[in-house]
């Protein structure tokens, strides 16, 4: 398996890193078809996406980044990467030595695998199908916060003073405390959901779900618990981190992928198949979540079998 990211850790044997990523020809080890092969290394990876969307592979699982996305993948663990030239995407490397041992497990925590597992909780079988890789979705005030923390990570990469590695140590110790807030107050915010607003969302997403291409209008889902389109949209977000308009969006544009990349439909019968007969604003759409129009998925998918 091939190792990337040669270049660290730094010639001045620091153990973090950061580098800020705005243009496709600058990116390191990037192939002519926009891609970064499968590869793993031996530090963690702490991704968040600013600008625009790639498609990510981990664990077999294709899926596709968006504004907002952070991740953490541990050591040794293979992914690849499919990207937009137009992304903006902050990469932090570090090694668990660089950590104080009482921050050890709380970057366990914010781990794929640990994420996907905590994050969700297991009755709600349709978020977790959209979230195949466990991401946490930050707001934009989230983060623009967090990017915040990086530029000043990388303003320390690159200064001479003698305490740099010192507050590079610190600000990444407030990267990870900020994150594990957001995720503790998702987690509180699912637990502490009134039963009746549960089922609500369960309910909706297994509707959304066994009936992808029927015409959801909120006031009507919201009529059928009696309550308003504005609480039934307050509800939902709170749950899934989504408006009910971009899940089903967003749902909708994963699974017409999936018919074009690896069942062979054209793109005219795998956009009708999820509910979308207007073929322009389907190309919007795929294009708006995932970085490339349809006809992407469908060469990529000639070339594989080529």
């Amino acid at each position: 398996m091939p190792t990337l990211y040669l270049d660290f850790p730094l010639t001045n044997g620091s153990r973090i890193c950061v580098q800020r990523h705005d243009d496709l020809q600058t990116m390191p080890n990037i192939l002519p078809d926009g891609s970064m092969p499968n590869h793993d290394h031996e530090f963690y990876e702490m991704v968040l996406i600013v600008k625009n969307s790639c498609r990510h592979i981990y664990y077999d699982d294709e899926t596709t980044l968006l504004p907002g996305d952070f991740f953490l993948i541990p050591p040794h663990r293979p992914h690849a990467y499919y990207f937009n030239e137009e992304i903006l995407y902050y990469n932090c490397q570090f090694y668990i030595d660089a950590i104080v041992s009482e921050w050890v497990e709380d970057v366990q925590a914010l781990c794929y695998d640990r994420l996907r597992n905590v994050n969700i909780p297991r009755n709600y079988s349709e978020l977790n199908n959209l979230n195949r890789q466990g991401i946490l979705h930050l707001n934009p005030e989230d983060t623009a916060v967090t990017a915040s923390f990086f530029d000043r990570i990388l303003d320390e990469q690159i200064s001479t003073r003698s305490d740099s590695e010192r507050m590079k140590r610190l600000l990444l110790h407030l990267v990870l405390s900020g994150i594990n807030r957001i995720r503790e107050k998702r987690i509180l915010k699912l637990n502490q959901a009134d039963h009746w607003k549960q089922k609500m969302i369960r309910e909706t997403l297994s509707c959304f779900e066994k009936n992808i291409n029927t015409n959801w209008e909120t006031d009507t889902l919201a009529s059928q618990y009696h309550i308003s389109e504005s609480y039934f949209r307050s509800i939902f977000r709170d749950i899934t981190g989504m408006s009910p308009k971009q899940f089903l969006n967003q749902l909708r544009t994963n699974r017409a992928v999936d018919m074009i990349q690896h069942q062979g439909k054209s793109i005219n019968d795998a956009s009708s198949a999820v509910g979308i007969y207007d073929l322009n604003y389907f190309s919007r759409l795929c294009k708006n979540i995932t970085g490339y129009p349809p006809s992407h998925f469908r060469k990529k998918m000639h070339t594989a079998a080529n």
